[in-house]
């Protein structure tokens, strides 16, 4: 889960941009098992940012990606019985 509730705006800087693409199509690519991505963008501005990304990965087979406006959705994706992240993190393990 990428936590995207802080998030104001984006620095658009395209060399740093494709730098961290290829690390990442380095790390993610190379799974020999799918991989699940949940965006939490509660904010209109969080939202077309976690886009941006999605689209980043649109052809890339093995990654899906959802974005959600709330923890109790993205928890719910996850699979996970908690409703907010704070429930999760105090979680005993």
């Amino acid at each position: 889960m990428l936590d995207m509730r802080d998030v104001t705006g984006m620095d658009m800087n395209v060399v740093d941009m494709l730098k961290v693409h290829a690390q990442k199509a380095e790390i993610f690519c190379a799974a020999e098992t799918d991989r699940l991505f949940v965006h939490l963008a509660p904010t209109t501005v969080a939202q077309k940012i976690a886009g941006f990304a999605v689209r980043s990965w649109e052809h890339v087979p093995g990654i899906t990606h959802r974005i959600v406006r709330t923890e109790e959705q993205a928890l719910q994706i996850l699979g996970l019985r908690e409703t907010s992240i704070s429930a999760l993190v105090q979680q005993q393990v």
